[in-house]
């Protein structure tokens, strides 16, 4: 039996770290961390990552919107 499909868009709202060198190298200038920040997921790919405040404004209504408070997303 196959699992139901995910839906095409939804979004995960939290606090995210991301990388953008490696941190043994770069240090802190190595990551960005956003406190209440908002991943777009479309079809199981990251499509969108920013500030949820600005992102939020962006989503298509009806978009699902998982919250994880108190964890860290690391898209």
């Amino acid at each position: 039996m196959k699992p139901p499909p995910s839906p095409p868009r939804r979004a995960i709202r939290g606090r995210w770290l991301s990388f953008k060198a490696d941190p043994r190298l770069h240090g802190a200038a190595a990551y960005r961390h956003v406190a209440d920040g908002l991943v777009v997921v479309e079809g199981g790919l990251i499509r969108r990552v920013g500030e949820a405040a600005s992102r939020l404004k962006t989503l298509p209504l009806g978009t699902p919107v998982d919250r994880c408070a108190g964890d860290r997303v690391v898209p």
